[in-house]
């Protein structure tokens, strides 16, 4: 969707800008592989020529930072020794665990990407929290609205039994068939048989 909304009729490809897929990924995708990242893009299936340098697909296994974190928990400088890439993955990874509350401060102080990214979250953690409680207001209510449809059909359907069974009553008392009292009450011959 990203690279289409950028095609305009007349206009060139090569004016389309570099659009880049990032999964954060709460497991590990590449059990072989050390690396943090695993960059992708399209290519040929057997000469691997690449097709377009407009898309770039990136993986990023968050649990492959758990050491790295520990290092940097326990270091003076904190974070010095952090790539730019690792910096990003702590704090998305452990901006809400006490452990590393005071790296992920440090990060947003030096970082201006990160600071931004703290603010935004911020922001739509609120608007989030907001969102879920009008959700559940509105599931509560859409809840009781059931149950009472429920609850109505419930009382229809035994309204409609009670009277079935007064007419099977009255028709079996008059001696008529029991197959005739079947065919109007849509009552079983068993519960005819017992009234």
């Amino acid at each position: 969707m990203l690279l289409s909304a950028q095609s305009r009729k007349g206009s060139q490809y090569k004016g389309i800008k570099r659009v880049y897929q990032i999964f954060f990924l709460n497991c590990i995708l590449f059990p072989d592989s050390n690396k943090l990242s695993h960059r992708y893009q399209y290519l040929e299936e057997t000469e691997h020529t690449r097709l377009t340098d407009a898309v770039e697909i990136i993986f990023y296994e968050l649990p492959k930072i758990e050491k790295r974190i520990k290092e940097a928990v326990k270091s003076k400088d904190k974070t010095k020794s952090l790539l730019e890439e690792e910096k990003w993955c702590i704090f998305l990874r452990y901006r809400h665990e006490e452990r590393a509350a005071d790296l992920i401060t440090k990060l947003c102080r030096e970082d201006k990407g990160i600071m931004h990214a703290e603010k935004t979250l911020t922001r739509v953690s609120r608007d989030y929290r907001k969102y879920a409680r009008e959700m559940a207001i509105m599931k509560n209510s859409m809840d009781r609205a059931s149950e009472l449809y429920s609850a109505r059909l419930e009382g229809q359907e035994e309204g409609i039994l009670k009277t079935n069974l007064e007419i099977a009553r009255k028709m079996k008392n008059a001696g008529r068939p029991f197959s005739e009292i079947e065919e109007f009450t849509g009552l079983p011959a068993k519960t005819i048989e017992s009234l």
